[in-house]
């Protein structure tokens, strides 16, 4: 199991874990319609573009067993002071409990003080921030980009 840096040609790989991470997480919350090959197309196309350019305040990490890429994470550090924003961290739930979600939290923000915005109703994750010292601020938005699914701020 490891932890690195993505290349370029590791955008197809992110898009089907992305995809496949998203169906796992999210099938009770979602339709199945969003779960469909274009969205696999759209994400690719993302991580093309993400990974084309190296951006010293957005890390990105990939987490990989046996060479096969297994989840990703990515955050996003505004420069403001107020410390990075985790964007993304999913895992293929045949490596949960693997200790590779801790080793791309810990690659992507580190022990800063960090937020994020998660599902509102995702248990698994929420267990998860809270044992690395995430509490709910308070906050909720609604989601346009998964069909407004509800979401809930935390930070540290």
């Amino acid at each position: 199991m490891t932890v690195r840096v993505p290349l370029l040609s590791d955008a197809r790989s992110i898009a089907r874990v992305h995809v496949d991470a998203w169906r796992e997480t999210y099938s009770h919350l979602l339709p199945a319609r969003f779960f469909d090959g274009a969205t696999f197309e759209r994400l690719q196309t993302m991580w093309n573009r993400l990974l084309a350019t190296e951006q010293p305040r957005r890390p990105i990490r990939v987490a990989e067993v046996e060479r096969q890429v297994v989840g990703f994470g990515a955050a996003h550090d505004p420069g403001d002071g107020s410390g990075p924003e985790l964007r993304m961290l999913y895992l293929l739930a045949g490596c949960h409990g693997s200790g590779l979600g801790q080793d791309l939290l810990d690659a992507v923000i580190g022990d800063h003080h960090a937020s994020l915005w998660m599902a509102e109703d995702n248990p698994r994750a929420l267990a998860f921030y809270r044992r690395n010292g995430f509490r709910p601020t308070g906050e909720r938005r609604l989601d346009e980009n998964f069909q407004n699914l509800p979401e809930i701020r935390l930070a540290r």
